[in-house]
């Protein structure tokens, strides 16, 4: 019972008319794929990233041990975390119930009193223990110069290989001929790294530095890799420019960041990337213009006309 539930949710999900224009259906992708006419996504490729995400742990280890660690000691970043507090179990159980945040003072004076000890040792012992336990600057050091390494290296992967192509001039490409787009090997192995790479992060949740945000990283991740969003490693140097005491270089790069997530994600995103859609939905219009699925590489620059809906 619990099988065909299963099934039944699953053929729900793939249903042909919500994924595919009309008059197509997910079983002519699989016998032209089958038949080796031309190679096209299918959802069981989703299982590649698996085995990715482990490489790129085992790579990850490697340079958080080999490079990061060295170039954070030249920089002279903490490494080790501070003193353990006394332990106290009055102390523990008030801070168990106020958190981190110190309470009142009057507060404090009666957890002095119970616990026999000087308003100042417990202010002290307050302090000590809200800090003790947070991890050193270096480890947060070496996991944002991974994510800064391969998200740097991801970005130009991506723009060598998708700027020979078509339709990173002309997003109207992506719907010329579709669902028939055969996928060339540098564009499913640099779909099938990234998932990787997400995947990866999503196995290392528990044993990076847990975040004030830790169930909002897990959300992200899933829908990042959901979505394959593309993702720019500004943020990432500027986290490292500020454990490096370089404040000034900090706050440029978080500038850069926040133009370029600006043009990309609110203006290129939906009006170049989510505007080439509209039509595609309820008509063939796009797919059945086949003049324009080709176009010359010297010619690539210039725009096509435009497309009346």
């Amino acid at each position: 019972m619990a099988v065909a539930l299963v099934v039944r949710l699953v053929d729900i999900f793939w249903t042909d008319s919500f994924w595919l224009p009309s008059n197509h259906t997910w079983s002519e992708i699989i016998a032209k794929r089958e038949s080796g006419e031309m190679y096209l996504s299918l959802p069981r490729d989703l299982w590649a990233p698996f085995p990715i995400a482990v490489i790129l742990l085992l790579v990850r280890l490697l340079w958080e041990r080999l490079i990061a660690l060295p170039v954070g000691r030249c920089f002279n970043i903490k490494e080790t975390r501070c003193t353990q507090p006394v332990r106290n179990d009055i102390l523990e159980r008030a801070f168990k119930k106020y958190g981190k945040h110190q309470p009142d003072h009057d507060v404090l004076v009666g957890i002095a009193k119970q616990a026999d000890w000087s308003l100042r040792s417990v202010e002290r012992w307050w302090r000590r223990q809200r800090s003790w336990n947070k991890p050193p600057d270096m480890q947060k050091f070496q996991e944002t110069s991974w994510r800064f390494l391969f998200y740097i290296v991801a970005f130009w992967t991506g723009l060598t290989v998708v700027y020979q192509k078509d339709y990173f001039w002309d997003t109207h490409h992506c719907w010329y001929n579709y669902p028939w787009h055969p996928i060339p090997g540098e564009i499913y192995w640099y779909y099938m790294v990234e998932l990787g790479f997400y995947w990866s992060l999503v196995f290392s949740l528990f044993m990076d530095v847990k975040r004030k945000d830790f169930v909002e990283m897990i959300i992200h991740h899933v829908v990042t890799i959901a979505l394959l969003s593309f993702a720019w490693a500004g943020g990432m140097g500027a986290k490292m420019a500020k454990y490096c005491k370089y404040h000034k270089l900090c706050d440029v790069l978080f500038i850069i960041f926040a133009v370029v997530w600006f043009i990309t994600r609110l203006v290129i995103y939906p009006l170049s990337s989510i505007r080439s859609s509209r039509g595609i939905r309820g008509t063939d219009e796009c797919i059945q213009r086949q003049q324009h699925t080709r176009m010359p590489v010297h010619t690539r620059r210039r725009r096509l006309q435009p497309l009346t809906y």
